[in-house]
């Protein structure tokens, strides 16, 4: 068995470290409800031999409803144990969630095109390392793995760049199953979705000479940023 010790285990980003065991409660609440508006009884027996069918008699009476709940408290533990030849999937906090803004990154380019910035370990925006401690057996000797990463490039797409639709219907499927799938995807790369900035339109106002006087209003908020 691998025993990962969470209350000893981190991510760490840009050198802040964050907890991945939070020492947290989770209930889950069980209901169930029940109604009875009246019953049904059925006389006689009905079958290939009968001369008169089986007689249905019903009642009713008033509506009835009966609930049950029950929670269960699930206590997180400080200690994950893999068995031997098996995976767990440990997801807790989200590596980069906004964009990367520079005023040298273009950020719409077309579908032929792409803005890209290039970095060291130095200058990254994101440096974050995993810090896993664990030990194999009950009674092993805790070891420490540091995987550490940084982004090395960042590039604007175009989604039509890196999108294609595709039909996933299969060969007996009746109706058709269009979803967009990643053309260029890699373990060494992630995506964010966003939308440009709205730039207004430049608004052209004719001042007492007569003359065109051109200004640009630019909205610096952001739209859908994912």
């Amino acid at each position: 068995m691998m025993y990962i010790d969470l209350a000893k285990s981190f991510l760490i980003k840009n050198g802040i470290a964050y907890d991945y065991f939070l020492n947290r409660s989770n209930t889950s609440v069980i209901s169930s409800s029940s109604s009875a508006t009246g019953t049904t009884s059925v006389y006689g027996l009905n079958n290939i031999h009968d001369k008169y069918p089986a007689k249905i008699y019903s009642t009713y009476g008033e509506k009835q409803i009966s609930q049950k709940s029950a929670s269960i408290t699930f206590e997180e533990s400080p200690v994950i144990i893999i068995p031997p030849h098996a995976t767990k999937t440990l997801s807790e906090y989200s590596i980069m969630g906004n964009r990367f803004t520079d005023c040298d990154l273009y950020e719409s380019p077309s579908e032929k095109e792409s803005a890209s910035m290039n970095f060291s370990k130095e200058n990254s925006p994101l440096k974050f390392i995993n810090y896993i401690s664990f030990h194999i057996g009950e009674n092993g000797l805790t070891q420490v793995i540091e995987n550490e990463f940084y982004i090395s490039k960042i590039t604007n797409l175009h989604q039509d760049a890196i999108l294609e639709l595709v039909n996933t219907k299969c060969y007996n499927d009746e109706y058709s199953n269009w979803k967009y799938i990643f053309i260029k995807s890699s373990p060494t790369e992630f995506y964010i979705k966003y939308q440009p900035r709205k730039q207004k339109k430049s608004m052209r106002n004719k001042n007492s000479k007569g003359k065109k006087d051109v200004q640009t209003h630019d909205d610096s908020n952001f739209e859908d940023i994912y």
